[in-house]
């Protein structure tokens, strides 16, 4: 498993409507994960870019759009990320 940023262009998206989102997102993740592992694992959203990005631990990319199309999200972008080791030497 590795880890997927996501990032989705969000023009006036409000606090209410941002647990909304992330609840579709979890949800979608949590169904499919019947199917294939993925896990839905936070968001950071950025109102001055208008831009929202969400972390997912998948198998491929492939798996992360399905779960946006699952939530009824579009991706703009799913890429790879590197979390790195924190201070403490372990990770996450």
């Amino acid at each position: 498993m590795a880890d997927f940023l996501v990032e989705v262009y969000t023009p006036r998206l409000d606090e209410a409507a941002l647990a909304k989102l992330v609840a579709r997102l979890k949800a979608a993740a949590e169904a499919m994960s019947a199917e294939i592992p993925v896990t839905y694992l936070r968001s950071i959203h950025v109102p001055e870019d208008e831009t929202c990005f969400h972390l997912f631990e998948a198998e491929s990319a492939d798996v992360v759009y399905e779960a946006g199309r699952r939530a009824g999200l579009t991706f703009d972008r799913v890429a790879a990320a590197v979390e790195p080791v924190n201070s403490e030497g372990g990770e996450r």
